[in-house]
């Protein structure tokens, strides 16, 4: 006819904790604004990531200062005409 009474206090106990998860998710659900937060951090992080990673492929990639220097030395090297400005300036085909 009744039940145990430990048994409707264990019972009890199940179906607290039970609403006490089911308050908390719907908290979590009605506070869009901490969720929007969330998700711009998640996608901000994301975005931090992938550039960290492309920071270091670019870094790889690209030469140093003194490549740099170097690779225009050898470029103003290259171009610099073999007769002095002077004399391409009194050369006939110059006129």
């Amino acid at each position: 006819m009744g039940q145990d009474p430990s048994a409707i206090r264990e019972e009890i106990e199940e179906t607290r904790a039970q609403m006490g998860d089911t308050v908390e998710a719907i908290g979590y659900k009605t506070d869009v604004k901490s969720r929007a937060k969330e998700n711009v951090q998640g996608k901000v992080d994301g975005v931090r990531e992938r550039i960290t990673g492309v920071k270091s492929t670019v870094g790889d990639a690209t030469p140093s200062t003194g490549d740099v220097k170097q690779g225009a030395q050898r470029a103003v090297t290259v171009a610099q005409p073999t007769r002095s400005a002077s004399a391409w300036r009194q050369s006939p085909a110059a006129s």
